[in-house]
């Protein structure tokens, strides 16, 4: 199903910026309010939409965090007529078989939590919150997705 993007989402210079650089591991920083959260949000959002069966994480370091942002944010933003909420998982399916995860880290051994998933795409919102071993061993072990 075609849908028009630009209803939800113009992105700015930065956020093009973001959703265009090439490398494996992009860090996207700046003052609050520079749309940090969004370009994140809706890059995961992309990429389930374009990759069949694809599964990304998002993560804050707790569920408090995540709920009042991404979350919330999400809900009014990603349209019903390609993916639908379970609020039980914390997570939007797709219509293509793409998944989105909203995940947290409060304690380092949260990380954990994730021990046997594959993933196409893992975004940090406000990495500095997180430690170094928590984005390692995610991205170094969980980033290993077999969709191709």
């Amino acid at each position: 199903m075609a849908i028009d993007l630009s209803t939800i989402y113009v992105p700015h210079e930065r956020q093009r910026a973001f959703h265009s650089c090439p490398a494996d591991v992009v860090l996207y920083g700046g003052a609050a309010g520079g749309g940090k959260s969004i370009a994140l949000l809706m890059e995961a959002f992309l990429q389930c939409l374009e990759t069949p069966y694809n599964r990304a994480l998002l993560l804050r370091r707790t569920f408090p965090e995540l709920d009042r942002s991404l979350i919330q944010v999400s809900l009014r933003m990603f349209p019903r007529e390609v993916c639908t909420y379970r609020a039980s998982n914390k997570t939007w399916e797709f219509r293509n078989g793409s998944v989105l995860e909203f995940g947290y880290s409060e304690e380092e051994r949260d990380i954990y939590r994730y021990q046997s998933a594959e993933y196409g795409f893992i975004g940090f919102d406000e990495l500095t919150h997180f430690t170094y071993e928590q984005w390692d061993y995610l991205v170094n072990s969980r980033l290993r997705s077999t969709v191709p």
